[in-house]
C-alpha cells in the first residue's frame, strides 16, 4: 500500500488532518504510533518516559522487517529555530536538565512523520494558543528531516527480480526495453 512515493504522500496528508482534527477538538495529541499492514492501520498510544519511546522505535523497527506497508509518529513538540546556534542552545539548556518547554523563543509544534520502504514524509505544524482559541498553521518542510523514531527503519529488501522490475517500470520501460507511454 504504502510502497509508491503518491501513496506515501496520500497516507501522511491524511495522517495530518486526522491529527489536526483531533487536535484541535481535544486542545492535545498525545504521542501515537501508527503501523499500516495490508492496508490497515493500527494505532498505539505512548507514555512520555525515555522506556516507552525506546519501545516505540523497537516497535517500529519490527513493523518495518515484519512487511508493514508504513509506519508513523505523531507528536506534540518544541523546535528552537533551524539554525545551528538555536540548536546549540537547545541542546545546552536540554543538556543543563530543563524543559524545552521553558526555553526562551521556543515554537510549541504537532508534527507527523511517515515512513515507508518509499522514505519519509513528514508534516509540521505551529500551534497558536491565545486564551481557550487554538490554531495551526502550517510549516515550510525542513530538509533534511530526521526523527529518532522513523529515520533509517530496517525495512527488507525485495528480491533481486522484483527490484529489477522496479527500476523498469521507473525508467518506463518493460522487458524487451521499449517504453510505455
Amino acid at each position: 500500500m504504502a510502497t509508491a512515493r503518491s501513496n506515501l504522500e496520500a497516507l501522511a496528508d491524511w495522517l495530518a488532518a486526522t491529527a489536526k482534527k483531533i487536535f484541535l477538538e481535544d486542545g492535545e495529541h498525545g504521542t501515537t504510533a501508527h503501523i499500516w499492514v495490508k492496508g490497515y492501520p493500527l494505532f498505539v498510544g505512548v507514555t512520555g518516559s525515555e522506556g516507552s519511546k525506546d519501545a516505540l522505535r523497537a516497535l517500529l523497527e519490527m513493523a518495518a522487517r515484519g512487511g508493514a506497508d508504513g509506519c508513523g509518529v505523531v507528536t506534540e513538540c518544541w523546535a528552537s529555530g533551524g539554525d545551528p546556534e538555536s540548536l546549540a542552545r537547545a541542546l545546552a539548556w536540554r543538556a543543563s536538565g530543563r524543559s524545552l518547554e521553558k526555553l526562551p523563543g521556543r515554537k510549541e509544534m504537532l508534527c507527523i512523520g511517515l515512513a515507508s520502504p518509499a522514505g519519509i514524509e513528514h508534516r509540521e505544524f505551529e500551534i497558536h494558543r491565545t486564551g481557550s482559541k487554538l490554531r495551526l498553521r502550517k510549516q515550510p518542510p525542513t530538509e533534511p528531516y530526521v526523527n529518532r523514531f522513523l529515520s533509517d527503519l530496517p525495512w527488507p529488501t525485495p528480491p533481486a527480480g522484483v527490484r529489477r522490475r522496479a527500476r523498469r517500470a521507473a525508467r518506463g520501460r518493460t522487458k524487451t526495453g521499449r517504453s510505455h507511454g
